[in-house]
């Protein structure tokens, strides 16, 4: 009992330093100002005046902004400036009150110019909440995962390092995504049969989705994107930019279905040695069938989501939808579809990966 006690206080210890921590961490991002080398501006007073008609369709307005100079020679000095806007918001800022802005300033420091909102608070504090949920909620797989997470993020680094040295991007994002699958599951799932047999059957699904993504588009003969038009020029192997986001699109929705499977068919071989290969395949394609549904709904809305603004400004300036859509969705569309393919193939890939390696690991 007093051993039980020690380690529940042990814990309140260390998740009460870990609040500690995290709470003066975003204490020193809300005023880490002094480390910028661009003028950053905290606005105190927002005066709005409507400049156009009540029966407009589209409202402008100008805003009297008044702020407080947060770093560099003219910090603490008050700064003024008048901003524009509209309803639309397209290509201006709404600027409020407790608002930070990074600025240029003119030569009797005031504001000439406003570039960005400064967001690193609300980054840090969300950041914050999904370290916390995984540590808190997911224990060790949870840190584990967090682990995934950074790794997985500075090898997305290193690919645009190199990307920017001129190597090609299907290659590069071709040994990611092995990078990607090997990494992740060896670290949450460990290193055992059923990871293996995951590794394996993610790699095997993804190489054919490939294949089907190559044929598809090579037979579709699709052209460069409307909205990707004014960078084609420097930009010559556009193509292989769709291939790669096509490559890691479903990357996560594999290693999913193929680790849930492996799982499942090892434990079923578990708890039941006697269990014939036919009762493995059904049971193994029942659990898989359950988690596709959902799977592939987040992949079309993952793919789609980056559309949504563009279609609804095109309809909302008279775009057909036929045409709004084959304008700004096509390519995802074909993503999405070659993606969800992926995650069917997945599931006979991992039963019979599975099977035959469980098999020659001694299943009898």
């Amino acid at each position: 009992m007093k051993m039980e006690l020690q380690v529940d206080k042990v814990k309140v210890i260390v998740y009460a330093l870990i609040l500690i921590f995290f709470v003066g961490f975003l204490i020193f991002i809300r005023n880490d100002c002094f480390l910028y080398q661009e003028t950053i501006v905290r606005v105190t007073d927002v005066k709005e005046t409507r400049i156009s008609n009540e029966q407009d369709l589209g409202q402008e307005f100008t805003q009297e902004i008044t702020g407080v100079i947060l770093n560099g020679e003219y910090k603490g000095k008050i700064a003024t400036y008048t901003n524009a806007r509209d309803d639309s918001g397209a290509f201006d800022m709404n600027i409020k009150a407790g608002d930070e802005l990074f600025v240029s300033l003119d030569k009797t420091h005031n504001i000439s110019g406003v570039s960005d909102f400064k967001r690193d608070f609300y980054i840090a504090l969300i950041s914050e909440i999904l370290i916390l949920s995984l540590v808190i909620l997911g224990r060790k797989k949870g840190l584990r995962t967090l682990i995934t997470l950074l790794l997985n993020v500075l090898i997305f680094y290193v690919i645009l390092f190199l990307r920017g040295k001129g190597v090609s991007v299907l290659l590069l994002y071709s040994i990611a995504s092995i990078l990607f699958i090997v990494l992740t599951l060896l670290i949450i799932s460990g290193r055992n049969l059923k990871t293996v047999c995951a590794i394996l059957s993610s790699i095997l699904s993804l190489i054919i989705t490939m294949v089907i993504a190559f044929s598809v588009l090579k037979i579709y003969k699709q052209s460069i994107c409307f909205e990707l038009m004014p960078f084609a020029i420097r930009m010559p192997d556009y193509q292989d930019v769709f291939y790669a986001g096509i490559l890691i699109g479903g990357l996560g929705a594999i290693m999913e279905i193929a680790i849930a499977v492996s799982s499942a068919i090892q434990e079923l071989m578990t708890k039941k040695p006697d269990i014939t290969v036919k009762e493995l395949r059904t049971s193994g394609g029942n659990i898989a069938t359950d988690m596709m549904g959902a799977l592939i709904n987040v992949l079309l809305f993952t793919f789609m989501v980056g559309t949504i603004p563009m279609l609804t400004l095109a309809m909302a300036n008279g775009l057909p939808i036929g045409l709004a859509l084959s304008y700004f969705s096509k390519l995802e569309i074909i993503r999405s579809l070659v993606g969800a393919i992926g995650i069917v193939l997945t599931v006979p890939i991992t039963l019979y990966v599975t099977i035959f390696i469980q098999k020659k690991g001694g299943y009898k």
